[in-house]
């Protein structure tokens, strides 16, 4: 079965969290950070058991204006999602977060 999820979401200078994802019944997934907007942001996958202890399972990558980055799980937990804030103070941009699981 095919998931799919997309969200527009507008950076800020703290961290923020996109929809959180439940995996268990996926086997392969990968979630899409597109930068909209005229800004750089920095973006990073966090896994969880539990929708509370949020765990980084990858590095916080900048994503220039108008381009994007793909984030997939190295380690498996129950849910998933991306964090993300504006790379400069001040400045901030708009995402497309996608994810697509099968």
């Amino acid at each position: 079965m095919f998931r799919e999820l997309i969200e527009q979401r507008v950076t800020g200078d703290s961290l923020q969290g996109s929809t959180v994802v439940e995996l268990v019944d996926l086997e392969v997934y990968t979630f899409v950070a597109v930068n909209l907007g005229p800004n750089s942001a920095v973006v990073a996958l966090q896994i969880t058991p539990d929708k509370g202890t949020y765990l980084l399972d990858s590095l916080f990558v900048e994503i220039p204006a108008h381009e994007a980055a793909t984030f997939v799980p190295k380690r498996f937990l129950r849910y998933a999602r991306l964090v993300f804030r504006s790379a400069v103070p001040g400045r901030p941009t708009t995402l497309a977060i996608v994810f697509n699981g099968q």
